[in-house]
């Protein structure tokens, strides 16, 4: 998930706020779609008077939507010196991957191209790819590991929860900033954010 801002008045941004891995160049893109979210973040912060990092850093929120990306990067890296059971391993991922966002439409396979991580997205494919393609599933596992799979569950949890949150904050949210002071305020919008784009809610 993204940096934690460390210093007062300081906040990081594109790649080096750690967004998005610059080994994914996914970096630039991830750049614009976070550009409104930052720049209004900023942009309240300054007429709040907010300058400490410890109120910064909602900035910089947790992301689901982010951490889940992690284990796509897991399958498809290798370690220094680890056996490799079977070579073609990585390329039989992408090629079931892809072929079952194919099958599923659109609405599934653009907000991924985009690095856009969506629960109804991400479960339709790992169930599709279960379905069209069960040979590949032990030997993912096994190629994982177990303790990546537990952490993601983790965040793909979290993913599900953000979800539910940024949809009930979208209908009764608005009132609930009516009486807030300005550093209230952005807290309550900063934490809004980051469920929004914490669940994909920003395609």
């Amino acid at each position: 998930s993204p940096l934690p801002v460390k210093f007062d008045r300081v906040v990081q941004v594109g790649d080096s706020s750690g967004l998005q891995s610059p080994l994914s160049f996914g970096g630039f893109g991830s750049l614009l779609r976070h550009l409104e979210r930052t720049t209004q973040g900023i942009s309240e912060a300054l007429d709040a008077e907010i300058t400490r990092k410890e109120e910064l850093t909602s900035l910089q929120p947790y992301l689901p939507s982010l951490s889940t990306m992690w284990l796509f990067q897991k399958a498809m890296s290798v370690k220094v010196g680890k056996n490799v059971f079977d070579k073609e391993i990585i390329n039989k991922v992408l090629m079931s991957n892809f072929k079952t966002m194919d099958k599923l439409g659109s609405g599934v396979m653009m907000p991924f191209l985009q690095d856009v991580i969506q629960p109804t997205g991400l479960f339709a494919t790992i169930a599709g790819m279960s379905v069209f393609d069960p040979k590949l599933v032990p030997p993912l596992l096994l190629w994982v590991g177990a303790p990546p799979v537990v952490t993601w569950t983790f965040h793909f949890l979290n993913l599900v929860a953000y979800s539910i949150l940024y949809q009930m904050a979208s209908i009764g949210g608005s009132a609930l900033t009516r009486d807030m002071d300005g550093k209230e305020r952005f807290l309550w919008n900063r934490q809004v954010e980051a469920w929004k784009y914490g669940s994909g809610g920003d395609y």
